[in-house]
């Protein structure tokens, strides 16, 4: 896990597909800084589920989707 205050680019996007891929695993990433438009296209090209998290108060968090592939993994995981 890495705290990040800019918007995720595509790298380390695509460092966790190279591994997922390798583990024959789907990955998920997670930020609180929102994802470059780039990023988001090439998640999406790859279908790549990508969140955003907030703190929302003492101990608690909201994740939210921030791609398609994200809001489709939450329809089918729940």
């Amino acid at each position: 896990m890495k705290a990040q205050q800019t918007k995720v680019g595509s790298p380390p996007l695509q460092q966790l597909h190279g591994i997922a891929c390798k583990e024959n695993v789907q990955g998920l990433f997670f930020s609180k800084s929102g994802y470059s438009k780039p990023a988001i296209q090439w998640a999406n090209s790859v279908e790549m589920p990508l969140f955003t998290v907030s703190h929302c108060g003492d101990h608690q968090f909201e994740v939210e989707p921030a791609n398609r592939s994200a809001e489709r993994f939450g329809t089918i995981g729940a």
